[in-house]
């Protein structure tokens, strides 16, 4: 829930400070209903505070400190209410055709008037929307408005400012909508065509560093696909044509957002007719021309036509020192079972990328597999210990697994050490349970810093319970002297909760829960998530905690 320009009615240190309250729980007992908040806030004592609002527009607040209205309980209160949905009432759309309803002929037209001389763009919209017959539509009180936004956003140096479509968003949809498809309803594809791309192109003058042209680029291609949906060949070809000059040009050292959603248009769309033919053309060129990506594009359009596989061979081939035709082979190779030939790219590809350590690592990776299809032993042990000793992106245990057939028992007491030395610490806890290394395996779980990550290992360590709880509780000890937000209070709690999971946990967490409330009573919000973990352990923990008082 959220109440625009509340911030206005407060000085900034109290904004901050009303904050801090918020992140640090000090906000206890929130209640809403239609239109009214009020809730209690933890500072040097409680203070009660009531809210109410109507249309999202707050109308009054109180508060029983002394400071009334520069208040930042108020303020911990409002960032509190963010958190929660305002029981839902009457609909606004429903109020709103309740009054158009109520009002007479004569108000409803002076109304219209007044609005449409205030604004340009609704204006061209009723304009375009009572016309009749099939005249040309002037599309620039549009692109006048457009523009002026397209200015409005940008900031010093060209740059889109952050954040700065935000308000502007609701029009540009409208213009990109509602227009288009009175355009379109009227058969005025040109005018759509023309309103469309210039929206487009306006913002492709800004450079949009955060990528927030999003906005822009996909209402104006879903515009574009409606207007391609009604089949006229004009239409068409006047925006293939745009397509092509437009990723053609250096759109994508300015916009990769706007770039990509027009390569992604000319993709999907244009696959029928003539037209389909100069897209084929145009694609093949520019893979002849040395673009990768447009090397995939291309094969994928000869399958499509279905082209002799032959072919499509041979294309490859001639390109196998590309890395994006070669992945497209082998994945069509072993689509069609061809594994022998997969196996034989792969092997190629490992030559080629040598010196490209993610892209050899994902070829060993294939091949390992395909040589256990293959039943080719030892080509598989060999690939799973380069991968044990150069990989980074297989998982150690999984290697492990994999590796243990190929040994005998004593042998493979030696070989595994290979694997230990080359895992990272927080993988050998896994290594050594799957090993039933139990020695090990505590040496290292009492190394962990997580509780969570403790109890895990708990069921496989039944004789070291005590030893697991004082190393929780070491964690738990030294994280509550320094954590004062909500957030962190629930993590503790949930913590607690875990003690559970381990033998006689339950009892020294009723002792830390214990030790806490008298600590820290004065933190309203710890003490509420600690009276839950004591209701989560039921009547016995409750009884433990007031012995222990």
């Amino acid at each position: 829930m959220e109440f625009i320009g509340w911030e206005d009615n407060f000085d900034e240190r109290i904004i901050e400070r009303g904050r801090r309250y918020f992140d640090s729980g000090c906000v206890s007992d929130l209640t809403v209903q239609k239109g009214e908040a009020s809730a209690d806030v933890y500072g040097s004592r409680c203070y009660h505070v009531k809210i109410k609002w109507e249309d999202n527009e707050i109308t009054k607040m109180s508060c029983d400190c002394p400071y009334e209205d520069d208040c930042k309980h108020m303020v911990a209160v409002l960032y509190a209410l963010r958190t929660v949905k305002e029981p839902k009432g009457r609909k606004k759309a429903e109020k709103l055709d309740q009054l158009v309803m109520a009002a007479g002929e004569k108000e409803l037209r002076e109304f219209l008037l007044d609005v449409l001389k205030d604004d340009g763009t609704l204006e061209a919209r009723f304009r375009n929307f009572v016309s009749k017959g099939n005249g040309k539509i002037d599309i620039e009180p549009y692109m006048k408005r457009v523009r002026k936004i397209a200015r409005k956003c940008t900031g010093a140096y060209g740059f889109l400012e952050y954040g700065g479509l935000d308000n502007y968003q609701e029009e540009i949809d409208g213009i990109l909508e509602k227009d288009v498809s009175i355009f379109i309803r009227k058969g005025h594809l040109k005018e759509a065509c023309e309103l469309v791309t210039q929206v487009f192109d306006a913002f492709t003058e800004l450079n949009d560093e955060e990528d927030d042209l999003y906005a822009i680029s996909d209402p104006c291609v879903e515009a574009m696909k409606k207007i391609l949906a009604e089949k006229d060949a004009e239409s068409e070809r006047f925006l293939f044509d745009w397509c092509i000059g437009t990723i053609e040009s250096d759109l994508d050292e300015r916009s990769y957002c706007m770039h990509e959603a027009v390569c992604d248009l000319f993709d999907e769309q244009f696959e029928s007719g003539g037209i389909a033919e100069e897209k084929l053309s145009y694609i093949k060129d520019k893979a002849e021309a040395g673009s990768y990506g447009y090397m995939t594009k291309y094969l994928g359009l000869l399958l499509a036509r279905r082209t002799p596989w032959k072919k499509i061979e041979g294309y490859c081939k001639e390109r196998m020192k590309y890395s994006s035709v070669r992945d497209w082979y082998v994945d069509k190779c072993l689509g069609k079972k061809k594994n022998d030939e997969a196996i034989l790219i792969l092997e190629q590809g490992c030559e080629f990328e040598k010196d490209n350590g993610y892209k050899l690592e994902s070829y060993k990776r294939q091949l390992k597999d395909l040589y256990a299809k293959k039943g080719d032993r030892e080509s598989c042990r060999q690939t799973l210990w380069w991968l044990v000793e150069n990989g980074r992106s297989e998982v150690p245990l999984k290697l492990l697994n994999e590796l243990r057939p190929f040994y005998d028992e004593e042998t493979w007491k030696t070989e595994r050490e290979r694997v230990f030395a080359r895992a990272r610490s927080t993988e050998l806890c896994d290594l050594y349970r799957a090993e039933g290394l139990t020695e090990r395996l505590l040496d290292e779980v009492l190394k962990l810093s997580s509780v969570k990550s403790i109890v895990e290992y708990a069921p496989d360590l039944p004789d070291d319970a005590q030893k697991l709880l004082d190393r929780c509780k070491e964690l738990l000890q030294k994280a509550v002297n320094y954590v004062n937000k909500r957030r962190d209070y629930e993590e503790l709690a949930g913590n607690l909760r875990l003690f559970d999971k381990i033998d006689g946990g339950r009892k020294l967490a009723a002792g830390l829960i214990s030790d806490w409330k008298l600590l820290f009573r004065r933190k309203p919000a710890l003490m509420e998530e600690l009276g839950k973990v004591e209701k989560a352990f039921g009547t016995a923990a409750t009884v433990k905690l007031r012995l222990c008082r």
